[in-house]
């Protein structure tokens, strides 16, 4: 895999301009006393660098834009309210910077609307992308923009492509990878991708009931979970965290793309908290975890400063490991 030669933020005149950025705050809530609050502020802290980054070079104003969920018109509970309040308890330069709205209450989003670029672009007068989560998807805030306003990528963009690149271009052998999750479609590529490149694969959550189900034929490296914990098999069982961890204790480069139980309930996080711990105590060189849903786990459970690397794309990750377009980045790089 080639390193991306990328327009970053360095290269930007940014001095008394207006930045318009693309950042990731699609965390998790939870109500606390009624009141909605962020559970996990790990994404919105991942875009502090760029964000302090631009303020010093002399930005006269820095727009944020996200998404949150997959909003009904006007769903009041995915407000970008809570999250405004919490960087901005963090990070205070209200006066500096703006939040804007859930830009997927404006259903105009994800058909990568120009009609909407065009508005976002009369805001400011260069665009920066910090949100490497969402650049496999054709969205007006990541992609149409790039048409009206100078793109750039921000430091986390720039970050994530690079580790990627450097580690995965020659992983250290053996080379193990983890997937759960639950985005079905996108775990299955991967698996079936990761199965010609790793030299081991190990498959829980939904992807490795559907094999099961499905009764489908797997590599011979690819091991799949083989019993589970939980009425409805909300978690893998004793069995298969035994069979993974001796996978893991032997490898060099471990990649894991996605929690291995419904870790959002507490009754069924101990085999993901097993294998997190199977992991950090390693020796394995090279310790990648991905996805919002891991990385929030890890940080959780206080293991995330165990992982060499933490990459907050999901999808993201392992469409440019498997080399898949990535519509968000394509105006990023140089040419």
């Amino acid at each position: 895999m080639a390193i991306i030669a990328l327009k970053t933020i360095r290269e930007a005149k940014i001095k008394g301009r207006r930045v318009l950025m693309r950042v990731d705050f699609n965390v998790p809530l939870g109500v606390v006393r009624g009141k909605l609050i962020v559970r996990d502020d790990t994404r919105i802290k991942a875009v502090w660098p760029t964000v302090k980054y631009l303020l010093d070079k002399g930005a006269t104003k820095i727009i944020l834009v996200s998404h949150l969920g997959r909003p009904t018109r006007g769903q009041k509970e995915l407000s970008i309210n809570p999250v405004r309040q919490k960087f901005y308890r963090l990070f205070n330069h209200q006066r500096q910077i703006e939040i804007l709205e859930n830009i997927r209450f404006d259903s105009r989003e994800e058909k990568n609307s120009v009609s909407l670029a065009k508005e976002l672009a009369s805001l400011a007068d260069l665009f920066v992308n910090d949100a490497f989560s969402v650049l496999h998807r054709r969205a007006s805030s990541s992609v149409a923009i790039t048409r009206f306003l100078p793109s750039y990528a921000g430091f986390l963009v720039e970050k994530e492509a690079e580790t990627l690149s450097k580690v995965f271009s020659r992983p250290k052998k053996p080379f193990v990878v983890i997937i759960g999750g639950a985005k079905l479609e996108e775990k299955l590529l991967a698996v079936r991708f990761f199965a010609k490149e790793a030299d081991t694969v190990l498959v829980g959550g939904l992807t490795a009931l559907y094999f099961q189900q499905k009764k489908a034929k797997v590599l011979a490296n690819v091991i799949l979970a083989v019993d589970w914990r939980g009425q409805n098999k909300q978690d893998i069982g004793l069995k298969t965290v035994a069979l993974f961890s001796r996978e893991i204790i032997k490898a060099k480069t471990i990649f894991w793309q996605g929690t291995l139980g419904q870790t959002e309930d507490k009754r069924y996080e101990k085999g993901s908290k097993t294998i997190a711990r199977a992991i950090a105590d390693s020796p394995a060189k090279i310790k990648i975890a991905g996805g919002g849903d891991t990385v929030g786990f890890l940080e959780k459970i206080r293991l995330a400063k165990k992982f060499t690397d933490i990459t907050t794309g999901g999808g993201a990750a392992l469409f440019f490991l498997m080399n898949k377009e990535l519509p968000g980045l394509t105006p990023l790089q140089k040419d």
